[in-house]
């Protein structure tokens, strides 16, 4: 038994896996692969050799991929389970266009671009104050009201939403030269 490689290297949960090698046998049966702890529960296709599985959900960061069959496990290959950005939190949770918003999380890439974006109800911010792989920092766009849904996107995916409440700017409270009252 003897697996050559995992490809691609890197991938999300559902993506296809090819995994060359020799000795895998001509049919799954009570054979398997694993990413790191998790079995593989999808299988496109298994030959003697080659094995398309699918990532299965809950696999994260840089794993081993392993074949097992009744006779013996395969050598590892390395693999990394790419995974969607998640946010943890947004403060503040509400305010007016122009507010500057602080997102944490994970997943978020190393920078802003085409492909990594937040976005409030569908409207993109047309640049970001602060943006890392944990925390961005980024101001309300225009042309919003009430609540909108805030997602963050990257190559791998879109984030779970959370809700933004847009409000209207309130001058209540202020004098006209801009003092309390």
């Amino acid at each position: 038994l003897s697996l050559h490689d995992a490809l691609p290297i890197s991938a999300a949960a559902g993506a296809e896996v090819f995994i060359h090698g020799s000795g895998f046998g001509a049919a799954r049966g009570p054979s398997w692969v694993s990413f790191g702890p998790a079995r593989a529960t999808e299988y496109v296709s298994w030959s003697n050799e080659l094995v398309v599985a699918r990532v299965p959900k809950g696999v994260k960061g840089k794993v081993k991929v392993t074949v097992v069959t009744q006779v013996a496990a395969s050598d590892p290959a390395a693999f990394t389970a790419l995974v969607p950005p998640e946010i943890y939190s947004i403060t503040p949770s509400a305010g007016p266009v122009g507010a500057r918003v602080e997102i944490t999380g994970s997943g978020f890439g190393a920078r802003e671009g085409p492909d990594n974006y937040v976005s409030f109800g569908g409207e993109r911010p047309a640049n970001y104050d602060y943006w890392s792989d944990g925390r961005i920092a980024v101001r309300v766009p225009r042309g919003l009201s009430g609540a909108v849904p805030l997602t963050v996107t990257t190559p791998v995916g879109t984030s779970v939403a959370l809700t933004f409440v847009v409000r209207e700017h309130s001058l209540r409270g202020a004098a006209a030269g801009g003092g309390a009252l």
